[in-house]
């Protein structure tokens, strides 16, 4: 029986040298994807699945290349923030060059077509900026079909060095009831020892 595809999501950690270092990696955004996925069917013809904290935390950045690369999944989706930006693009084009079929997805307050130094970046094929729970699968329907996602919302393509124009603005109106806590339904883990991230609102209310 053939494998399924596989997405994996990850986010890695914050700097060990800053507050809550031991206990703030939380993978909310990814979480909150991996659940739009289930909600929309792709359950059945898609493995999706989280590196959990207790391995980006730990592993170095040749160890997580190794895993990543040895799994060769057909997507990796990687939360860029603040603090993760340049390790996540390393560790991207460094499972690119071990596993040049995985195709890679990035999204996060960091993405997006005002921040040309993460556009520059080789390594990554899909960016995605925005709020991504409505318009995600309709993006993985794309990507499990084989066609291109360029146009998509909220999306830009990199193909041959080349960033294609971005999509139209993503949905931000969507009701948050469709878009349920990770928490509840088992897929982030509630652990007495590490944070855990309650979202009550959405957006920066200073508009950045």
């Amino acid at each position: 029986m053939p494998r399924r595809p596989e997405i994996l999501l990850a986010q890695l950690p914050i700097p060990q040298a800053a507050a809550l270092c031991g206990t703030g990696n939380v993978p909310l955004a990814a979480g909150s994807l991996a659940v739009a996925a289930r909600r929309a069917g792709f359950g059945a013809r898609l493995d999706v699945d989280i590196l959990p904290p207790s391995v980006t935390d730990v592993l170095g950045d040749a160890l997580l290349v190794d895993l990543v690369a040895r799994r060769a999944p057909a997507f990796l989706g990687l939360s860029l923030y603040l603090w993760n930006v340049e390790r996540s693009l390393h560790l991207a084009r460094e499972v690119k060059k071990r596993s040049p079929a995985t195709t890679v997805l990035i999204g996060g307050p960091e993405v997006g077509p005002d921040n040309p130094f993460v556009l520059a970046q080789d390594g990554w094929d899909v960016a995605v900026t925005g709020e991504a729970e409505a318009d995600f699968p309709a993006l993985l329907e794309a990507l499990l079909a084989g066609r291109s996602p360029e146009g998509s919302p909220g999306v830009a393509v990199r193909r041959g060095g080349v960033v294609s124009a971005w999509g139209p603005p993503p949905r931000v109106d969507f009701p948050l009831r469709d878009a349920p806590s990770p928490y509840l339904d088992g897929t982030l883990p509630v652990e007495p020892r590490r944070s855990v991230y309650l979202e009550t609102v959405r957006g920066c209310r200073s508009h950045c």
